[in-house]
């Protein structure tokens, strides 16, 4: 998935929360955040699937989640690890902020 957040019908944006973020958070390390996460998905669709079961999972119990729902809940979570592990040292003051993917529009 290639330039799917700076694409014209821009799909996903992300923020650093935290600490006041300085320019290079916005500008260096949120991309990187974004981008290596996209890297670990097949389609836009997919990786919304994803973030949207993970985003469930908090507000259901564990005898509710599908095998499938929980499969996409676990991708998710790898995924925002690894591109999280990538992006962390680019941020200003990485042991007190965070990155926070917001949707701008669905599929």
């Amino acid at each position: 998935m290639k330039d799917l957040s700076t694409s014209g019908g821009r799909l996903f944006c992300v923020s650093v929360e935290g600490p006041q973020a300085t320019l290079s958070d916005t500008m260096v390390a949120a991309p990187l955040y974004l981008q290596s996460l996209e890297g670990h998905f097949d389609s836009a669709e997919k990786m919304l699937l994803c973030f949207r079961a993970w985003q469930e999972d908090s507000q259901q119990r564990p005898a509710d989640v599908s095998d499938q729902q929980l499969e996409r809940v676990m991708r998710w979570r790898a995924a925002h690890g690894l591109a999280h592990q990538k992006a962390k040292p680019w941020l200003s003051n990485p042991e007190d902020q965070s990155f926070r993917l917001y949707v701008v529009s669905d599929v």
